[in-house]
């Protein structure tokens, strides 16, 4: 990691108030992106709350949102990212042939049509940074505005995530790297 690991003791007051926040909702502690954005809690915390807005709140299917994650983490390369969420892609039922596809950068067989659609919109978001007409109209048949919404709003924030990770060189668990593995 390029900056040095958060040490609670030595936080100023208001960085101690949007760790325990944000450390208070998750089992594992800070880390991840938060572990560099605790140093400036103006950015922290309305970054926490959309997080949350995601993570807690989120009305995108859970299998779809953590696809939505993982190639969003592919893009970008970031081996935080994509070992956090692809065991929790597994639990909300993506299939694993997927998620290996994905890791590989190849297209996936989909079983699943809002699977496909979902691929081909956070691809297109991520290349393009904008839907093509028709790509627009697939996505409000398939999801509806609001979950279209969130879905595009979700693809910006990631993006955002995966650039902390990455610039600020956080490891995954383990300093494991399974998206430059599958690069070899």
């Amino acid at each position: 990691m390029r900056v040095s690991e958060v040490r609670y003791e030595e936080l100023d007051a208001e960085q101690k108030r949007i760790y325990d926040i944000i450390a208070g909702t998750r089992k594992s502690g800070l880390g991840g992106p938060f572990s560099v954005l605790v140093r400036i809690p103006h950015v922290a915390e309305p970054a926490n709350g959309l997080h949350n807005a995601f993570r807690l709140n989120g009305k995108l299917d859970r299998r779809i949102f953590e696809l939505l994650i993982l190639l969003v983490a592919r893009a970008h390369t970031a081996e935080f990212a994509w070992v956090v969420h692809e065991a929790l892609a597994l639990k909300a039922g993506l299939d694993a042939r997927v998620i290996v596809a994905v890791r590989e950068r190849r297209v996936p067989d989909f079983t699943q049509a809002d699977e496909r659609l979902t691929y081909d919109l956070v691809n297109q978001l991520l290349q393009t940074k904008t839907l093509s007409t028709s790509a627009y109209h697939r996505a409000i048949d398939g999801l509806g505005l609001d979950l279209l919404l969130e879905l595009v709003s979700a693809v910006g924030f990631y993006s955002m995530v995966c650039l902390v990770l990455n610039s600020f060189a956080v490891p995954a668990s383990g300093g494991v790297t399974p998206l430059a593995d599958a690069d070899l």
